[in-house]
């Protein structure tokens, strides 16, 4: 969803410049990188809205960006959904 993707990047949960990757199976392609950016996630250089956005640009078939992207610490960027809902609701951390 795109407003958890802003909520992310604007609170600094996500911050921009931060690197994702998605490395496929079995070798038969190269890693794919993605920078998020203040307004989406750039990857192959257009930025898309959403992290399913910029997975179906790579795989051209719908995708769970959200599983599909990893975080540096290797974690599945939905792992930060969590924070979208104690910001939401206010929390510190």
């Amino acid at each position: 969803m795109a407003d958890d993707l802003s909520t992310l990047i604007r609170s600094g949960k996500l911050p921009s410049g931060t690197t994702l990757r998605h490395r496929f199976r079995g070798g038969h392609k190269d890693d794919v990188t993605a920078i998020v950016l203040d307004d989406g996630i750039r990857v192959r250089g257009k930025t898309y809205k959403t992290p399913s956005g910029a997975a179906q640009a790579i795989t051209r078939m719908p995708v769970d960006g959200w599983l599909f992207w990893k975080l540096p610490t290797g974690e599945p960027l939905g792992s930060l959904r969590t924070d979208v809902r104690r910001i939401s609701q206010g929390e510190s951390h």
